[in-house]
């Protein structure tokens, strides 16, 4: 298992030192806000790796992009706060997780938030490519989530089948979908069955594939553990859980944290980087305070 010691006095230095980028590469280095690739995401690992964690989010009006957003801590409470997106001349693409209507339901289903009924069009984002990031898995999500029909029907999607297991790009994304659209339709133990046997068989993959992930939440390892991990909390497979600890404990190692790619000097981010790695260790082993990857595996939601 990976030093988380070590790991988070690093994270510490770089969060206290404003000349240190979270981000670097041969021509950039940034330092922004954001929890996906800025301060937010360093502050929210280190939080969640502490044994004292805030137990209540505070959210300042209604957060479009919970990857964009700013956390702060305030009296023992952690502070989400964002702009929102909201347009007045036109309808919002649908986009996809990180961008227009389908951000704007998956952000606010993060947090807790009332789901927007809004006109949206059916542009998708900028990037285009199978999965829950910028696929038509997210697309067919926001327009099942955002229909006011009752009783809510079982979520369907024309993306099925991945050739890989991570979050924004293979079958960690669809189970995550589709564990939040069984607890959205109160439905888990009909749901339960075939949700439990797909991540039962997606941990299952050679360690050699496994490995070969990388370090990212976004399409990772890490990422891919989180959603097994909370898929087991949230239909209550405490044997599923003992073997995500396993598989945690065996594979997130020191080389997998320096495993970044050739072209990149230094990945301290959440997203991608190693805060990734630190607030993954952390929500494996229980449930953390807020979960962009999995809604629903979350305490903001015992809170509510």
């Amino acid at each position: 298992m990976i030093d988380q010691k070590s790991l988070a006095n690093d994270l510490e230095a770089i969060l206290s030192d404003p000349l240190r980028p979270i981000v670097a590469d041969k021509f950039n280095a940034t330092k922004d806000r954001s929890l996906a690739t800025g301060t937010s995401g360093v502050a929210l690992a280190l939080i969640e790796s502490q044994t004292s964690t805030p137990h209540n989010v505070d959210r300042t009006g209604s957060i479009d992009d919970v990857f964009s957003a700013s956390l702060t801590i305030a009296d023992e409470r952690l502070v989400v706060s964002g702009t929102t997106t909201r347009s007045e001349t036109r309808d919002t693409d649908i986009g996809d997780v990180f961008t227009g209507y389908s951000c704007k339901c998956w952000s606010r289903l993060v947090l807790g938030q009332e789901i927007p009924h809004e006109a949206f069009s059916d542009r998708p984002g900028g990037v285009v490519r199978p999965g829950l990031g910028h696929g038509e898995l997210i697309r067919d999500f926001a327009r099942w989530i955002s229909e006011p029909s009752s009783p809510r029907p079982r979520f369907q999607t024309s993306e099925e089948s991945f050739p890989g297991l991570g979050w924004c790009n293979g079958i960690a994304g669809l189970i995550s979908a589709k564990t939040c659209a069984a607890v959205r339709r109160s439905a888990r133990d009909e749901d339960g069955l075939n949700l439990i046997q797909l991540t039962r068989k997606a941990l299952s993959t050679n360690y050699s594939v496994l490995l070969d992930m990388g370090p990212s939440l976004c399409h990772g390892l890490p990422g891919f553990l989180v959603i097994c991990a909370g898929v087991a909390r949230v239909f209550q497979q405490n044997d599923l859980l003992h073997d995500v600890f396993e598989l945690a404990e065996s594979l997130l190692t020191y080389e997998l944290q320096v495993s970044i790619p050739t072209d990149v000097y230094l990945d301290a981010s959440w997203l991608t980087g190693s805060a990734g790695i630190l607030w993954a260790i952390s929500a494996i082993r229980r449930k953390p305070i807020l979960n962009p990857l999995l809604p629903y595996d979350a305490r903001i939601y015992d809170a509510s």
